[in-house]
This record gives structure tokens, C-alpha cells and sequence, in this order.
């Protein structure tokens, strides 16, 4: 069986992380879902991003979901 990527386990290890998107930087905190908000969003992630479901078919793991909570700034 196949773990998870190591991206994964360093967020479980250290779940503040950085953001970044275009030139927008955001320090962020990582929490992987349960299973009750795993499988609520799930179903969202694959209307958005066909391959996902995909994905998952050909893994015998669990795809987990992480969500990332904006962390307050600093002044």
C-alpha cells in the first residue's frame, strides 16, 4: 500500500504553513477533516475537479482533505 505524499505528513507534523497564491501570501493553519466533513466536501472537490474521483478509485487509500484556516496577522 502506498502512503500518503510527503506534503501530508509534514502538515501533520507542522499544520502552520504558508499560503501563497499569485503575490498574495497568507500564513494559514492545516486541519484534515473527519469523516463527516470529508465526506460532505468530498462530493464538492470531485463536481470541481473531475479527476479526483478518478484518483481515488485507483489508490487503496483514503484521499484525505485539508482544510486551511487563515492564521491572524501580526502587526
Amino acid at each position: 500500500m502506498v502512503g500518503h505524499p510527503r506534503w501530508y505528513r509534514n502538515l501533520l507534523a507542522n499544520p502552520d504553513a504558508v499560503l501563497r497564491v499569485g503575490d498574495r501570501v497568507r500564513a494559514v493553519r492545516a486541519r484534515v477533516l473527519d469523516a463527516d466533513e470529508r465526506a460532505a466536501s468530498w462530493r464538492h472537490v470531485v463536481r470541481s475537479f473531475k479527476g479526483y474521483a478518478e484518483y481515488q478509485r485507483r489508490t487503496t487509500r483514503e484521499i484525505p482533505l485539508v482544510r486551511l484556516s487563515p492564521q491572524p496577522e501580526h502587526d
